[in-house]
């Protein structure tokens, strides 16, 4: 009898060896989808890489490229922290009108995939995205939470989660079904462009001051250092007169012919 058991285990542990390899091998599939909003963002280069403890940059798990819409979809093998960058492509710029190539210029975002995900890479995500950088000691997703907060609270959007929320594209809204949270979103994306262009910047340079931006609020503050290191700006215009500015700029904006929503900043409450 005891022989008979150990010939069957020896028959059967080979498709049980197979079996569970082959389970192991078999790596969960997620689908990460969104939109790239800064004006919608053509026909841009999506990469989504893994990033590790330390807020690096790992080998590329996925590309894909936005629609005409800025819209994008892509399947990826991977559960955890990722970077997802575009580059390339095309926006018009909300105040000017002007078609914006980013080149090689990045907007942004680092998020948490446990699963299918839906999310938006805008200015303001790229901004988050140089604080979870600068904080990943604290641990990734306390950074996530604490730059999605923060970054959010500095431009009048409390209670507004920029990832996750689409801005709206002002000059063009082809939905009347938009939350209030995505017109709030686009004002505050139109109106930096408003305050680039009012004070004579081209539009292109937008990138400029988001990476001024980027560097400033690294470390929580915008102040012109990082912790106690004076910082060197690549624009005239530094993030602290941005903010300054921007609640003009965007009644600027709001009131213009660029703005198509027919929305006032009164209606928004900002």
């Amino acid at each position: 009898m005891r022989k008979l058991k150990i010939n069957f285990l020896l028959l059967v542990s080979p498709f049980l060896f197979w079996q569970c390899t082959d389970e192991a091998d078999q790596l969960d599939s997620f689908t990460l989808s969104g939109s790239a909003i800064k004006g919608p963002v053509v026909e841009a280069t999506v990469i989504v890489y893994p990033i590790n403890e330390a807020g690096e940059r790992g080998d590329v798990v996925a590309t894909t490229v936005t629609d005409q819409h800025g819209n994008f979809k892509v399947e990826v093998d991977y559960m955890g922290f990722v970077e997802v960058v575009i580059h390339e492509g095309s926006y018009q710029d909300e105040a000017s009108g002007q078609q914006v190539s980013l080149e090689m210029d990045e907007l942004r975002t680092i998020i948490e995939v446990e699963g299918d995900e839906n999310f938006g890479i805008t200015a303001l995500t790229t901004i988050a995205a140089e604080y979870i950088n600068e904080n990943a000691a604290s641990g990734l997703s306390i950074a996530i939470e604490n730059a999605s907060k923060e970054v959010a609270d500095l431009f009048g959007l409390s209670g507004i989660d920029i990832n996750t929320t689409i801005p709206a594209n002002l000059p063009s809204i082809t939905s009347q079904n938009m939350e209030m949270a995505q017109i709030k979103y686009g004002a505050v994306q139109a109106g930096l462009s408003q305050l680039l262009h009012n004070n004579g910047y081209e539009p292109e340079d937008l990138l400029d001051l988001m990476e001024d931006f980027g560097k400033d609020f690294a470390d929580g503050i915008i102040d012109g250092k990082n912790g106690s290191e004076a910082l060197n700006f690549i624009l005239g215009i530094t993030p602290a007169n941005a903010i300054d500015g921007l609640q003009n700029a965007m009644e600027s904006f709001m009131n213009g012919t660029q703005n198509s929503s027919g929305f006032t900043l009164a209606d928004m409450g900002l």
